[in-house]
């Protein structure tokens, strides 16, 4: 049993950043679009990059997971969805704290 478990600890570890990256990336592609415009004489271009990062954000995650589920073998998805679920909660507990 110690050995299965053993064999397991990469996979798992894998697993488990690629599920941050799937959500970090996506995120940092959407910050990059938000934050190019500034002002409002750039309302109308803030608007329109909000809308492109949230829509790249979304196609951005769901070809993350396609490309994990497709390319990895041995994958721990409760390890995935776990790395995934905790970016997100790091995210909003620490978005707060971060100044300008």
């Amino acid at each position: 049993m110690a050995a299965l478990v053993a064999s397991q600890k990469p996979q798992v570890a894998l697993s488990f950043l690629l599920g941050g990256l799937i959500q970090c990336l996506p995120n940092w592609y959407f910050a990059r679009q938000v934050f190019k415009f500034s002002g409002a004489a750039a309302a109308r271009h803030v608007t329109q990059s909000f809308y492109r990062g949230e829509l790249g954000k979304f196609v951005l995650t769901g070809v993350g997971f396609a490309l994990v589920f497709t390319w990895v073998e041995n994958l721990n998805a409760p390890a995935l969805f776990a790395g995934f679920g905790l970016m997100i909660v790091g995210h909003v507990t620490l978005s707060p704290l971060v100044k300008r």
